[in-house]
């Protein structure tokens, strides 16, 4: 039952908590009962239904939208993506007038999750801006796949690389089982923070070196 709300925020706010918490009807009947909307009322409504993947759903309340940002469009893409239905992701996404690299992002993730990394790569060296997130979307997804070569030549590439980014190698080192790389870039790290000694105590336990692990 929802309670009694009255402000466009708290219309928006109720949304958001019913759909993080699966309650989809509760969500559409604030919705649907709402006197007014903004466009952050759709796009609240669009990431919902993409969150509990109903794709019918979410393409419906898309194609009714009085007006969309580039928001609206990011959390299609991201959908259809996470479906697996990559083709009507791309098509989104080339329809995206004011692209961004929020968006850029979301279509490279949906690439590397669907296993299609050489495509990753392609919309990655095409971007005209990257931040640290899109670098170690890539990187993760290397290692995702078992490509460490690949990861190691992206990696030395980055033209900056902040502490997520080495923490993101060390963590695809661990993964992949590759000791002695990891010892290396550990001790290349100038920045170190709990996940960095976490992970490489992680490393050494599974490889039986115990005693170096306790030592760190």
């Amino acid at each position: 039952m929802c309670r009694r709300i009255s402000s466009l925020y708290q219309f928006n706010s109720r949304i958001t908590s019913c759909f993080k918490v699966g309650d989809v009807e509760a969500a559409r009947k604030v919705f649907d009962e709402m006197p007014q909307k903004n466009l952050v009322t759709w796009n609240r409504v669009v990431s919902g239904y993409v969150r509990n993947e109903m794709i019918r759903e979410v393409r419906e309340v898309f194609d009714t939208m009085p007006s969309r940002n580039v928001v609206s469009w990011t959390a299609m893409v991201s959908g259809y993506a996470k479906c697996g239905r990559l083709e009507e992701a791309r098509n989104l996404f080339d329809g995206i007038d004011d692209k961004n690299i929020v968006c850029c992002n979301a279509m490279v993730t949906g690439y590397i999750v669907n296993g299609r990394v050489d495509e990753a790569r392609e919309l990655f060296d095409a971007m005209p801006v990257k931040n640290d997130v899109s670098w170690a979307i890539l990187l993760e997804g290397y290692f995702h796949h078992g490509m460490v070569d690949e990861a190691k030549e992206l990696f030395d590439q980055a033209p900056v690389k902040i502490v997520s980014l080495y923490n993101a190698m060390l963590s695809g080192y661990v993964d992949m089982g590759c000791l002695e790389a990891s010892q290396e870039l550990f001790s290349r790290m100038c920045d170190r923070v709990v996940g960095s000694w976490t992970t490489m105590i992680t490393c050494l336990s599974r490889a039986g070196d115990v005693e170096s692990a306790r030592v760190l």
